[in-house]
């Protein structure tokens, strides 16, 4: 299936947490068929999507959407973003043509029904604690919670958020990466006593080896997420041997492909992996979600901030209920884009 056209959109989604931008990407073959994809968090003025499409559409055009290896390697001279989407419509198309989800060109649907791990987002404890109450009774039963990097603020959260654990909820704590050695095992010491089970990224500027090391100390699993950018990441978490958890960020890997080949290392070494979905328009969340699917090695619990999924392009929403995300079997990535939406969001 033959590239012939290429076309980009960028939008901007005015949401009550702020602005939502993301630069949607458009190919076509030489049958018609279309495939979808989405950059996120790329904003870009109108009169700069005509001088990209001139740039890239005579290296893709010609070329097959199947090989796909090949056009993953291509020196498009663009953002890590940009690449990401374009392979995206690229996975999309393969799934229209086969008249197929890409779940199953991608190995079958292990899970239908996937968990959302419901990103908390607040100004203050008190917000924080509010938002993991009111999703819990919605059904989150899994909730994901970044960690300012001030000891005792962090301190106090975990403390507020001790009742909330105890209603049956798992809460994973992620630091990015903002805690010296000694404070993150202050953290550590009291995270153990309150029953949160995942601590991510506990170290600033950590090596594998390094938090490796951390998770001999405690019974918190230690996940890993920033540095996590390639299947052979994967493959040097497995060789240190204690680490058994590790999150997927789709636009920091860039690539659909090469998060298949981290699953398939996570599979052989007996290691869970998480996927991070950023703030999407649609087809980007479509695209982590179908992964999940897909994936024996994929951890319950999509992270996703649950406040964003009615902002989108889609003709239908996302149907999530009760904390689960029910799959769409539709060909593709199973979403299909409203075009007027596409007119009303773009950018000025």
């Amino acid at each position: 299936m033959i590239i012939r056209d290429l076309e980009f959109f960028s939008l901007t989604v005015s949401t009550a947490t702020g602005n939502v931008r993301s630069l949607i990407v458009r190919l076509a073959s030489h049958t018609g068929v279309e495939g979808w994809g989405e950059a996120v968090d790329v904003a870009m003025r109108q009169d700069e999507l005509l001088s990209l499409r001139n740039r890239l559409l005579p290296i893709l055009s010609g070329r097959n959407v199947f090989d796909i290896e090949e056009l993953v390697h291509l020196k498009l001279q663009t953002s890590e973003s940009i690449r990401y989407g374009l392979e995206m419509a690229c996975w999309d198309m393969m799934g229209r043509w086969c008249k197929q989800p890409l779940y199953r060109l991608w190995g079958g649907g292990y899970r239908k029904h996937i968990p959302i791990a419901a990103k908390l987002v607040g100004k203050n404890s008190g917000e924080l604690i509010q938002m993991s109450q009111e999703l819990a009774h919605c059904g989150y039963h899994w909730q994901l919670l970044p960690l300012t990097g001030l000891l005792d603020d962090d301190l106090t959260i975990v403390e507020k958020l001790h009742e909330t654990m105890r209603n049956g909820v798992e809460i994973r704590m992620d630091a990015a990466e903002k805690y010296e050695w000694n404070d993150s095992l202050k953290l550590l010491r009291e995270i153990e006593k309150c029953g949160v089970s995942i601590f991510i990224d506990p170290l600033r500027e950590p090596s594998l080896k390094d938090v490796s090391r951390m998770q001999e100390q405690t019974d918190v699993t230690l996940g890993v997420r920033l540095a996590i950018r390639s299947a052979r990441h994967v493959l040097d978490a497995a060789y240190f041997g204690r680490l058994s958890r590790l999150t997927l960020e789709p636009q920091q890997i860039g690539s659909l492909l090469e998060m298949k080949k981290c699953a398939v290392v996570a599979e052989a070494a007996d290691i869970q992996l998480a996927v991070n979905s950023s703030v999407s328009l649609g087809p980007a969340f479509a695209a982590a979600a179908h992964f999940a699917a897909s994936s024996l090695s994929a951890a319950p619990g999509l992270e996703y901030p649950v406040q964003f999924p009615e902002q989108n392009i889609l003709k239908e929403p996302f149907h999530i209920s009760d904390g689960l995300f029910h799959l769409a079997s539709g060909e593709g990535f199973g979403v299909e884009i409203d075009r007027e939406k596409l007119e009303k969001y773009q950018s000025a």
